[in-house]
């Protein structure tokens, strides 16, 4: 059962090693994240600015931010960095609020830059940032199907007002 299992895996890793490398980006791709990422698609977005100095107050560059995590960000910028760069700022959130930044290029894309983070961002400032994005996407959601004039007219309920599940009523 031992060798079973040996040559099992034997050929499972020299079929991953001759896989061409488009199917082990894929592979990497599909992977489970290990923390949250807040994307800003639409939102507006929050915004890196990197410090020349720590004791100088100005500003160096800025950039948008595409998405947020504890341990990584996502510049929407190229040809800034250098992929092994250490980069130090902070990200300012459309609420104000801030977070250090001190991190290292991991890749460059065609169209953004990936930060791996020294330090994590507060994983509470990211949920008040994610909970402001919900309410701030909340009016471009869809419109309920029944306008309101309709539902003040309706005698019954409508199906979408059935108790969903199981119910069970017990009978005297």
């Amino acid at each position: 059962m031992v060798s079973v299992i040996t040559l099992f895996r034997w050929f499972r890793h020299r079929r991953q090693r001759s896989m061409p490398a488009d199917d082990a980006d894929r592979k990497a791709s599909d992977r489970q994240r290990q923390n949250y990422r807040i994307q800003f698609g639409e939102s507006p977005h929050p915004i890196f600015i990197q410090r020349t100095d720590n004791r100088h107050p100005a500003t160096a560059f800025t950039c948008p931010v595409r998405d947020v995590s504890e341990t990584g960000i996502s510049l929407g910028c190229t040809g800034v960095y250098a992929i092994g760069q250490t980069v130090q700022g902070e990200i300012i959130f459309t609420s104000g609020r801030t977070a250090p930044v001190n991190g290292v290029v991991l890749r460059e894309k065609m169209d953004y830059t990936c930060l791996r983070l020294h330090c994590t961002i507060d994983p509470p400032l990211l949920m008040a940032e994610q909970r402001e994005q919900i309410a701030r996407e909340k009016g471009d959601s869809p419109r309920p199907a029944v306008s309101k004039a309709v539902m003040d007219k309706t005698v019954g309920s409508l199906p979408s007002d059935s108790p969903k599940g199981i119910c069970r009523l017990k009978r005297l």
